[in-house]
């Protein structure tokens, strides 16, 4: 197990429940809670995937041409319940017109297109996992304008560059902050 996910401890327990909604002043941290980190790719070990076909969010209403990933964190405790993160962890976000976005008023757009998961073990856990799931964020223009190969790769490119791996050393080096990347203009861009 440990080759999978590392034991979050002291301080980086905090960080990591810091972007929970449990977070708050009404409920505080306790760093007795054991917490273990698994990267998005190892997660099938403990929840799969419920539900087929999300994990996109297609904006639409709007040509700005918008698109991108963020990694969107959250805890799944041993009850089975989850919390959700209160801001992405990573965003990866292009756009090609109109005034600059910011990137973290994409995120409740992310967190409506998260997949369903269900737990896999045959007991409770001991502990908490902290993980996150890469989402894709679209403007419906640029699926029109694509053929199939064009649109498969860039689904599969963006998983990819908001698929956190190593998520414990991640969180650490980042205080658990947000941290953003700005994509090229466009996506045929980003697909060269």
């Amino acid at each position: 197990m440990r080759s999978i996910c590392t034991l979050f401890t002291g301080a980086l327990t905090a960080a990591a429940l810091a972007t929970s909604p449990a977070a708050s002043a009404d409920e505080p941290v306790g760093e007795s809670e054991e917490v273990v980190a698994v990267d998005g790719r190892d997660l099938d070990a403990y929840w799969r995937r419920s539900t087929a076909g999300h994990d996109l969010a297609e904006l639409s209403g709007g040509d700005l041409g918008i698109y991108g990933c963020m990694a969107v964190p959250f805890i799944l405790r041993p009850d089975g319940s989850n919390e959700l993160g209160l801001q992405p962890l990573l965003a990866k976000i292009g756009q090609a017109k109109g005034d600059p976005i910011r990137k973290a008023d994409l995120y409740p757009v992310a967190v409506g297109a998260l997949p369903e998961f269900q737990p896999v073990w045959d007991k409770p856990l001991s502990a908490s996992i902290y993980t996150s799931y890469p989402v894709v964020i679209v403007d419906s223009t640029i699926r029109g304008r694509m053929d199939a190969q064009q649109w498969t790769t860039l689904m599969s490119r963006l998983r990819e560059a908001c698929d956190i791996r190593g998520l414990a050393s991640w969180v650490e080096n980042n205080n658990g902050r947000l941290v953003e990347e700005s994509l090229p203009a466009n996506p045929e861009q980003f697909l060269r």
